[in-house]
C-alpha cells in the first residue's frame, strides 16, 4: 500500500522544489493567491494555527527542522482523511496531491468518479473496493481528466483564478506519467 513519506516528498517537490535540494524552505506570497504567506505549501491565512508558524516566525526555514510539522499537518489534514494509505501508491499520491490543492471533498469526488463509485465527498469502504478492482493507470487517467475539468470550471467561475489554470493543469497532468515512472 501507499507510503506517506514518498507522497510528502512529491508534494514538497511541487510546492517548493528547491527545498529538497537546498534543505531550506521558501516563505513566499503569490499575488492573487488568497492563502497569503506560504511555506512548504502551508498557507498562513488558511492554516493560522499550524504549530510550524511559531518556528517560521523565529526565522527558521530549514526543511530538517520544519519537516516533522509538515508531516503531521499533511498526514492529519489530507492523507488520513482521503484514506490514501489504503490504496495503491500511484492512486494515493495523485489523490493526496489533489486533496492539498482542491480540498478533501473534491479529491474524494474525483476518485469516486474515476472508479465509478457514488460521489459523496468521502472515501469509504465502497470507494476503496472499487479502487481495488481497477487497473491503476486507468484510475490515474480518469482522475486527471476529472481534475482538469474541475480546474477549468473553477477558472471559468472566477476571473482572479484564471492565472492559476495552467499551473493547476500542469500539476494534474504530471500524474499521467506517475504510473509509468513508478513500478506498478
Amino acid at each position: 500500500m501507499a507510503d506517506f513519506d514518498a507522497a510528502i516528498l512529491k508534494l514538497l517537490e511541487r510546492e517548493d522544489g528547491q527545498a529538497l535540494k537546498s534543505g531550506v524552505l521558501n516563505l513566499h506570497k503569490v499575488k492573487g493567491d488568497t492563502g497569503g504567506w506560504t511555506i512548504g505549501g502551508v498557507a498562513r491565512r488558511k492554516n493560522p494555527t499550524w504549530p510550524g508558524w511559531k518556528i517560521v516566525d523565529q526565522g527558521e526555514r530549514r526543511l530538517s527542522v520544519l519537516m516533522p510539522y509538515l508531516k503531521a499537518f499533511y498526514r492529519r489534514k489530507y492523507w488520513n482523511r482521503v484514506r490514501a494509505g489504503n490504496m495503491p501508491e500511484h492512486v494515493a499520491v495523485q489523490l493526496f496531491l489533489l486533496a492539498v490543492v482542491a480540498g478533501v471533498g473534491q479529491a474524494a469526488i474525483t476518485l469516486q468518479l474515476a472508479v465509478g463509485a457514488v460521489p459523496d465527498r468521502q472515501v469509504g469502504p465502497k470507494t476503496l473496493a472499487k479502487v481495488r478492482t481497477m487497473v491503476v493507470g486507468r484510475i490515474i487517467e480518469r482522475m486527471v481528466l476529472a481534475e482538469v475539468m474541475f480546474y477549468r470550471d473553477l477558472a471559468n467561475r472566477s476571473r482572479s483564478r484564471r492565472k492559476f489554470l495552467r499551473g493547476w493543469i500542469n500539476r494534474s497532468t504530471s500524474g499521467m506519467d506517475l504510473h509509468h515512472t513508478l513500478t506498478l
